[in-house]
């Protein structure tokens, strides 16, 4: 219960800012920054995958894991503290970087505790937190804007549920370590620094571009290009550290290069980055379009994804149990990836005219085909690489 507490923090903390937001605006000004709020978290997620998976195939998961969470703590303790936007940011920076430490931990702690045949039920529950916590953060992020508690204590609940649990964390959950018998500094000496360094920058520049782009500069403009030639760069010049080994080695490179090689590994990164994909653009623009075409409330937009997310909770559950009685998996991609696709359709082709309960189908159809397979790649690629190999597998996946 305490590891599913996390995953449903980070995922409250990821979507509750879209319906504070002018709250904030209005409290510390500054509109200006305003895409920043939700750019700061998804900078700081995505920038630390690589270099926090391979902390996780260095050390101790349980104690990386318990610094996450105080991390996504002290992000949230800024945001809700703030005095001006600049610190808000910082914060949710803050938050994103802890965020995907605790998600990545929780993987890798229930990877290590558990059988291949009880592997995809725990993963399962997993999802199931991500998708509640998806679904309630703008309703609990508007009811504190509508009270005297104010947007901050949007965040401030999230640190409370935080300190409920972290006893739990601190003497129940057993420490679980990739390598053994060598000291922390000759394991912090193989850290792979300036992949480290390359893959941060080049992730950060791509982040900023695309999530910029239209929304504070223009796609053509020279702050973009030069964001979008900054990335290129740095991957390339990542590319060539990590095939040349120059300042690392075969077992210490910041990213795990032998997957690449394995093809059951590509498709399985691939099928992961379209069925999130599915997910995530539905989950984030069904409720815009009730708010701007429907003219609804933010919390009444918000009880209008239940029919998405209920039924992702619900396959995912279900596709869960069937992995584990299973001996394949590919008739789970298959219809999950038709229903899919249908739903995703329909819902491209939606207008401010159509009925709620064609809409309503669609996302039932979508939640249904996302929710049969969004987490069995986390499962399926802990099953074709060596266990030495999980925690960077986990983290590839999460790319």
């Amino acid at each position: 219960m305490a590891v599913l507490s996390s995953i449903f923090l980070y995922a409250m903390g990821n979507t509750m800012v879209a319906v504070i937001t002018p709250a904030i605006v209005n409290d510390l000004g500054d509109a200006t920054k305003l895409p920043w709020l939700a750019v700061g978290f998804q900078l700081g997620a995505s920038a630390m995958v690589l270099p926090v998976a391979k902390l996780y195939g260095l050390f101790d998961a349980k104690w990386l894991y318990i610094t996450s969470v105080l991390g996504f703590a002290t992000g949230s303790v800024l945001c809700g503290a703030a005095k001006t936007m600049n610190v808000c940011i910082v914060g949710r920076v803050i938050s994103g970087v802890g965020g995907v430490g605790m998600y990545l931990g929780v993987m890798n702690i229930v990877s290590s505790l558990t059988t291949d045949k009880e592997r995809p039920g725990y993963i399962g529950f997993l999802g199931i937190s991500w998708g509640i916590g998806t679904v309630l953060g703008p309703v609990v992020g508007g009811g504190f804007v509508g009270s005297h508690a104010t947007w901050r204590w949007s965040f401030y609940v999230t640190v409370c549920a935080a300190g409920i649990f972290m006893p739990v964390c601190l003497f129940l959950i057993p420490s679980v370590k990739q390598t053994s018998g060598k000291l922390s500094r000759s394991l912090l000496r193989s850290f792979d620094s300036v992949g480290a360094v390359l893959s941060v920058g080049g992730v950060t520049s791509l982040v900023l571009a695309l999530n910029l782009g239209r929304s504070l500069y223009e796609w053509n403009s020279p702050q973009i290009i030069a964001l979008f030639a900054v990335a290129g760069l740095l991957f390339i010049l990542l590319a060539c550290q990590q095939g040349l080994l120059l300042f690392t080695t075969t077992e210490s490179r910041i990213f795990p290069v032998p997957l690449l090689r394995d093809v059951n590994a590509l498709l399985l990164f691939a099928i992961n980055a379209g069925v999130n994909a599915a997910g995530f653009i539905p989950i984030y623009y069904t409720p815009l379009y009730f708010q701007f075409s429907r003219g609804d409330e933010a919390m009444t937009s918000a009880i209008r994804l239940l029919p998405l997310i209920l039924p992702l909770c619900a396959f995912i559950l279900a596709s869960s149990h069937a992995m584990a009685r299973m001996n394949y998996f590919q008739p789970l991609y298959i219809s999950g990836s038709i229903f899919g696709l249908v739903g995703s359709v329909l819902l491209s082709r939606i207008t401010p005219a159509t009925s709620l309960s064609a809409i309503y189908g669609y996302e039932v159809m979508v939640g249904a085909g996302v929710g049969t397979f969004c987490q069995c790649g986390y499962t399926v690629i802990q099953a074709v690489v060596p266990v030495s190999m999980r925690p960077h597998a986990i983290g590839y996946m999460m790319l």
